[in-house]
């Protein structure tokens, strides 16, 4: 999940999809129904960690997207107000798999 995320930030395919008339929202449903996938599968998984982070982490994901659909006309506070929740979206991702991976370490060096 977070490589495809990660994918999306480097390769930019939603924009790159643009060129072939597949358009933004059609991507971002895309990607909604793999997270919802993802989310479904490993549910008990994620329940069993600190989801609360994982749910934060997804709501400045969304309101970096919603910002993205809004189509601001001033392109410098567009930019701040969709890269702001995007950079709180990944440092709250990055602290949810610290603590679960420090969890998991600690169990495993405890058996």
């Amino acid at each position: 999940m977070t490589g495809g995320f990660l994918g999306n930030e480097v390769y930019r395919f939603h924009i790159i999809l643009l060129f072939f008339k597949i358009s933004k929202l059609i991507t971002i449903s895309v990607y909604a129904v793999i997270v919802l996938v993802y989310l479904l599968c490993f549910l008990p998984k994620i329940k069993r960690t600190p989801y609360h982070i994982l749910l934060s982490s997804l709501s400045f994901l969304l309101m970096a997207i919603l910002v993205d659909f809004s189509q601001l006309t001033n392109h410098e506070l567009a930019s701040l107000l969709e890269g702001l929740p995007k950079l709180l979206s990944v440092l709250n991702l990055a602290l949810y798999f610290w603590i679960v991976c420090k969890t998991e370490v600690i169990q495993a060096y405890q058996k």
